[in-house]
């Protein structure tokens, strides 16, 4: 009677996270409530001032860069309780309101190990993007086993010819500096494949059902 086919053990096992992987709190995409200040002219006052201020919201945020926070995907107010204040007056008539809202934020830091795509190979490195910001690869930190063949666009490993880093390949590195805003529009980190399990990656497929 003590033998049981089916039986409940409790085990342990070692896990050994590598240095770059620790960080819990780094978190690429992450949730935020900001205000802004929103500056509406007189012939836009009436009923449709809250669509107004979204409207407002959503085009002067979403897409753009903070240095804080990184590159803003989704705005969004909170339909269940009021997200602007009652607003003032300025010299010139126009009305100002101070507006809550919540923001869905995209951004890199240092030490975390993302994947990207390839867009140009060149002499210098290696450029790539990952999602909205754009990664840079500098030729100090590939391995030196990955030489650039001006011929194909491509750094090819001279130990494993199938290994070719070029335009869409999907290449894993880890940040070594956190983003910085480069303009309006764009927003660089630096990265490097020199540490073990980074460089090359095959596309994942997926099997349908």
């Amino acid at each position: 009677a003590e033998n049981k086919m089916i039986f409940f053990v409790t085990c342990t096992k070692t896990i050994v996270i590598r240095p770059f992987a620790l960080g819990a709190e780094n978190k690429m995409i992450f949730f935020v409530t900001c205000t802004k200040t929103i500056v509406i002219r007189p012939f836009a006052l009436g009923p449709k001032l809250e669509a107004e201020i979204i409207e407002r919201l959503k085009t002067e945020i979403e897409g753009s860069l903070s240095p804080v926070y990184g590159y803003c995907l989704f705005v969004k107010t909170d339909e269940n309780k009021a997200f602007l204040d009652e607003g003032i007056i300025d010299d010139e008539g126009n009305a100002v309101f101070k507006v809550s809202y919540n923001a869905i934020y995209f951004n890199l830091f240092a030490d975390e190990v993302v994947d990207g795509v390839v867009y140009l190979v060149s002499s210098n490195g290696i450029r790539l993007h990952i999602g909205p910001i754009v990664a840079f690869i500098d030729q100090a930190h590939i391995p030196p086993d990955l030489k650039l063949s001006p011929q194909q666009d491509a750094y090819i490993d001279e130990k494993n010819k199938d290994i070719i880093i070029k335009k869409d390949s999907i290449v894993r590195f880890r940040v070594i500096s956190p983003p910085s805003k480069t303009s309006d529009s764009d927003m660089v980190v630096i990265g490097t494949i020199e540490d073990d399990y980074l460089g090359y990656h095959e596309p994942r497929s997926f099997n349908t059902i």
